[in-house]
């Protein structure tokens, strides 16, 4: 089977799509997360005594959440890393490269990620500013030496 070739940089509602696929996925890796941190505090908060009780659960949510955002940013980073798509990018022919359209470092990886999410604080204008980009590029890409590529259909 012939290596994809790029053809082009996919529009905002394709990339929109395969963030909403990746979504899907997330979520359930994520409530499966959250669903062993709550067993793990349940255990935990049985032998605990009353008066530490309100401190443990703002322990518990802190370890809630950096448990979360660690299997997050694990599951983006690796999949950007290791073949440049996670599966909904793979789904949308969408793929992740460095400038010179090579594979992204862990490093980049990283950047993108946490990049990412004040591309979409700023109420989405990083990942809006595809649209108004010579380059297509939007915030993340910019900031992290990345770039989204469309990529053509795979010839069976």
């Amino acid at each position: 089977m012939q290596e994809p070739q790029i053809i082009g940089t996919p529009s905002l509602l394709r990339r929109l799509a395969a963030m909403f696929y990746d979504a899907f996925l997330v979520t359930a890796v994520l409530l499966a997360t959250t669903a062993i941190v709550l067993g793990l505090e349940m255990a935990n908060s049985s032998s605990t005594h009353v008066h530490g009780e309100r401190a443990m659960q703002g322990i518990w949510q802190w370890i809630s959440f950096l448990t979360n955002l660690t299997v997050m940013s694990l599951f983006f980073t690796y999949l950007w890393v290791k073949n440049g798509q996670t599966l909904g990018m793979q789904a949308w022919r969408i793929r992740i490269d460095n400038t010179d359209n090579n594979r992204i470092s862990w490093r980049q990886a990283y950047i993108r990620f946490f990049a990412a999410f004040i591309s979409a604080g700023f109420l989405g204008l990083g990942y809006l500013w595809v649209l108004f980009s010579k380059d297509k590029q939007s915030w993340h890409d910019k900031v992290s030496g990345t770039q989204t590529v469309l990529l053509n259909k795979r010839e069976k």
